[in-house]
């Protein structure tokens, strides 16, 4: 867990786990662009194919390959913008992936996937990541496809998913990206738009969902 450094007086006290830092904020950016952003993945792309939990997604090879894409994405923007060691990020992922792909955690794509207006919101962990990929000269291609799919997530269970699939129906996923998202670039808009038409033809299950 990491921790701020400088806001501790006096000596910082030795906690298993505990990891002091100097700069915090960049830990907050891994978190939410590496964790947050990864999880989203599995989620709106499991929910997409059917499967009900996260390590179900992980274990899906078309799936996992969009996941190493995305944070290899993010990975190269993170160590640009904060300099990371190359070491200490990887092992961060490697440890993420493990995480995600355990059994007993039954993790439910439902949960992780939840709210999904608000996690394609302009500072968030998806349209937040696409920023940062921009910023640092990285084309944010897979973290699209992240996009794209959260943009079919329609769990009728998810009030918010329900907003979202209305809004789509009644605006277009344009509307969502521009004002939502607050994405501007028209090479952005539009591959996030074409990902979002092949994963809504090529899905199996896209059918709206209701809990098990």
């Amino acid at each position: 867990l990491p921790v701020d450094k400088k806001a501790f007086k006096g000596k910082i006290p030795e906690i298993k786990g505990l990891y002091p830092v100097d700069n915090l904020y960049r830990y907050e950016e891994l978190k939410l662009f590496g964790h947050n952003l990864s999880h989203a993945c599995l989620a709106y792309l499991g929910y997409l194919y059917g499967y009900k939990y996260i390590w179900e997604s992980i274990r899906d090879k078309k799936i996992s390959v969009i996941l190493k894409e995305v944070q290899k994405e993010v990975m190269e923007a993170l160590i640009k913008k904060h300099k990371f060691e190359k070491e200490e990020i990887e092992n961060y992922f490697f440890d993420l992936n493990k995480r995600f792909d355990n059994k007993l955690l039954n993790d439910t794509v439902y949960r992780v996937g939840r709210e999904p207006l608000r996690k394609i919101g302009k500072n968030e962990r998806i349209a937040g990541a696409i920023n940062l990929c921009l910023s640092q000269n990285i084309f944010p291609e897979n973290v699209c496809i992240v996009a794209a799919a959260c943009l079919c997530y329609n769990y009728l269970d998810d009030p918010e998913a329900v907003k979202l699939e209305n809004l789509i129906k009644e605006k277009g996923e344009r509307y969502i990206l521009e004002n939502i998202a607050g994405i501007r670039e028209k090479k952005i808009l539009k591959l996030i738009e074409k990902y979002y038409e092949e994963l809504k033809n090529e899905s199996r299950s896209i059918k709206r969902y209701r809990k098990p």
